[in-house]
């Protein structure tokens, strides 16, 4: 999360380039009542919603996208974009067991920052 409390989008990668957690190029935030909306999320739905994934990320690879909520990382619960943040730094592990909401349903998604991109 950012220091400005009016800015509720978090980044799961840190900005200066020394990263600390997994889940790098993607952005998070609470899910707000616009975006709900917007993105048809049900009302029930608790998660961090995706707001922007790096291209050339390992997670743009494992097929995630803006609009897509993380319900769980490792098996742990997400509630919103600090759960997210915080349990993105704790895993010691480049693989990373996402539970995601899309709108194509609830999928598992496995993250692999230990993969490099091809060429």
């Amino acid at each position: 999360r950012t220091n400005g409390e009016e800015d509720d989008s978090s980044a799961l990668s840190s900005n200066n380039g020394s990263d600390t957690g997994v889940l790098n190029g993607v952005s998070v935030a609470d899910i707000d009542p616009a975006s709900r909306r917007e993105m048809n999320i049900p009302a029930k739905l608790r998660g961090a919603l995706i707001t922007d994934v790096a291209a050339d990320s390992a997670s743009a690879r494992a097929g995630l996208k803006p609009g897509d909520v993380i319900l769980e990382i490792n098996r742990k619960p997400v509630t919103c974009a600090d759960d997210a943040v915080k349990l993105s730094e704790e895993s010691g592990n480049k693989k990373t067991l996402l539970k995601i909401w899309s709108r194509n349903g609830t999928v598992f998604a496995v993250v692999d920052e230990s993969e490099s991109p091809t060429p």
